[in-house]
């Protein structure tokens, strides 16, 4: 799954030609396999993938045949969460996470509207304001009286 996306990228520049070739890859333990090390390295992409505990265990159990780790900086692995929470923010809208749009235009007119105006801040940067108010938390439903929550006819 790996290998067809990278081939599919083109990372447009600010003049010239789109670049094809990633400086670094930040992947979960899921792409960790031999196959996907080994084909980035063919691109001279440095990969930040975690090690999953099986692979590592493996490694160590064949001593010095099992081969060196590979490298892994922490530091830019911390980065993905940056990514993950902006997917999992467009994952909220129900349209997005299961793909009900008929054409795919309107995906990805839906995909590009969500990412220019996050939620989390407003236009000019600023905090956007809690959704029901300030300080004011949800709105109350109808028919329940503040503060006493169900009631029980057993006493």
């Amino acid at each position: 799954m790996l290998r067809p996306l990278l081939e599919r990228l083109r990372l447009a520049r600010s003049g010239g030609r789109a670049r094809t070739r990633l400086d670094r890859l930040l992947g979960d333990k899921a792409y960790s396999s031999r196959a996907n090390r080994s084909y980035l390295r063919r691109r001279k992409t440095k990969a930040t993938i975690a090690e999953p505990a099986d692979q590592r265990a493996n490694r160590l159990r064949r001593g010095s045949a099992g081969g060196r780790p590979p490298s892994f900086d922490r530091e830019a692995y911390r980065l993905r969460n940056t990514v993950e929470r902006a997917i999992n923010l467009l994952k909220q809208n129900r349209a997005v996470a299961t793909r009900y749009d008929k054409r795919a235009v309107i995906f990805n007119k839906h995909c590009l509207g969500r990412g220019r105006a996050p939620r989390w801040s407003g236009a000019d940067g600023s905090p956007a304001p809690p959704p029901h108010g300030p300080g004011r938390g949800r709105p109350r439903r109808p028919g329940r009286r503040p503060g006493r929550g169900r009631r029980c006819s057993r006493r």
